[in-house]
């Protein structure tokens, strides 16, 4: 696993086969492999943790995305422990 600190409460983990971004709210993503998927997850609608234009970014590096998921701090912290066993529980 390997985590990237995007710009003020973002940040990217990748995984085997996934990246996974957190609280986008602005900054540079560094090159990402095509053939993994990402999943954007948003802590709360605050405009410093939540930028629509990363689907822009992601669709300009022709990048395949999931989701935008709303969490609470319990939820990030389970989907954390989550992505470092490599365990995805369904009902996050």
């Amino acid at each position: 696993m390997k985590i990237t600190y995007i710009n003020h409460s973002g940040f990217l983990v990748e995984t085997k086969d996934c990246y996974y971004i957190f609280d986008y709210y602005k900054g540079e993503l560094p090159t990402l492999d095509k053939s993994k998927g990402v999943v954007e997850l948003c802590s709360h609608f605050h405009p410093d943790h939540f930028n629509p234009k990363i689907f822009e970014i992601l669709n300009n590096m022709d990048m395949k995305y999931q989701a935008v998921i709303v969490l609470s701090a319990q939820k990030i912290r389970l989907i954390l422990w989550a992505i470092s066993t490599m365990f995805i529980p369904y009902d996050v």
